[in-house]
């Protein structure tokens, strides 16, 4: 009898753990959704790039150099760090580099008004809901054997 307790209780956490993510799945969709929607009607700026890396948590890679390199040498250019990491927010600002956090209020609006997201991995090193419109510039390394 005590096993099947353990069983029924395994089997509630099972079906929770499922209508979380359900209603966590709904809720990103439908932000993405209204984000998308929004951005249609905001003007964009073609000077305004959004660069990330490692899911949103560090400044490296081919982004980071790229970030570099236009923040040198294309000063017409804004070029706009976007991480989840506020130490690494402090850091750039420090070094007086413009950097932001993903899902703040401006962290939805840059990616909305930009005219480029460059990041190594994929939409999600940066701001996976406000970059729908965006142009999207990924620096994969290697080439790829297969489709994707």
């Amino acid at each position: 009898m005590h096993n099947c307790k353990i069983t029924f209780r395994r089997l509630d956490l099972i079906i929770v753990k499922i209508l979380r993510t359900i209603v966590k799945g709904l809720f990103f969709l439908s932000v993405g959704y209204f984000i998308y929607f929004v951005s249609l009607f905001i003007p964009r700026n073609r000077n305004i790039w959004v660069f990330g890396s490692w899911f949103g948590n560090k400044f490296a890679d081919n982004s980071k150099y790229l970030f570099l390199y236009v923040k040198k040498f294309h000063p017409e250019i804004r070029a706009i760090w976007l991480t989840l990491n506020l130490k690494l927010i402090k850091k750039l600002r420090e070094e007086r580099q413009e950097a932001d956090k993903t899902y703040r209020i401006k962290g939805f609006l840059y990616p909305v008004k930009d005219g480029c997201a460059i990041s190594p991995s994929g939409l999600v090193d940066i701001n996976r809901f406000a970059i729908t419109v965006a142009k999207k510039a990924q620096l994969w390394h290697g080439a790829l054997i297969r489709k994707i």
